[in-house]
């Protein structure tokens, strides 16, 4: 009996997951960004940004731990979550586009937001995505100059494009995280400005 009243509240809980997603993702999908005049409103638009991708992660790994790959439901869950990233991606460019990065004023999550969407961004989606992060680098060196981006929120994502650009994972820990960062920039030929 207690199996089956776990499982039942397990799936319930994937439902839950799954329905708010979708409501937020409706929400981010249906934003005007130049509609988001205020630091509150720009700030609000990042939290529900930051809170689709953290839904679709954790229903991912529900689906990833109940589901057989092969299966039609893994497939359709997997459309979804690309699907999500490519919206989220899509529309944190479009933000950056407009208003360019979070400052301070908007919040540690707003600041932080940005850049683990492009991280989680795919190749699947976007075939010049690396150009794409490549491109937008130095508006997020230039926020982590200012302190409107952690260290470790940079280091995030020159860490993941260094794979996706030299197919290997960087290992030269020995530098320390700031010694890191301006060694991965140059290893990358990117531009800081």
């Amino acid at each position: 009996m207690k199996f089956y009243s776990l499982l039942l509240l397990l799936l319930i809980h994937v439902s839950l997951f799954a329905q708010m997603s979708d409501s937020l993702l409706t929400l981010v999908e249906s934003a005007e960004i130049a509609s988001l005049s205020s630091t509150e409103k720009q700030k609000e638009f990042l939290t529900i940004i930051f809170k689709t991708d953290q839904e679709i992660r954790t229903e991912w790994k529900i689906a990833e731990m109940q589901l057989q790959k092969e299966s039609e439901k893994y497939k359709r869950f997997w459309d979804k979550l690309c699907r999500t990233d490519s919206i989220l991606f899509m529309k944190t460019k479009e933000y950056l586009d407009e208003f360019k990065h979070p400052n301070k004023e908007h919040g540690d999550l707003a600041c932080y937001t940005p850049q683990l969407i492009f991280h989680h961004a795919s190749l699947y989606n976007f075939p010049n995505l690396l150009e794409l992060k490549t491109n937008y680098f130095p508006l997020f060196y230039k926020a982590y100059q200012k302190d409107n981006l952690e260290q470790n929120a940079i280091w995030f994502y020159l860490f993941r494009l260094y794979q996706q650009v030299e197919k290997q994972t960087y290992v030269n820990y020995e530098l320390g995280d700031a010694a890191q960062i301006e060694e991965m920039i140059d290893l990358l030929n990117l531009k800081r400005n």
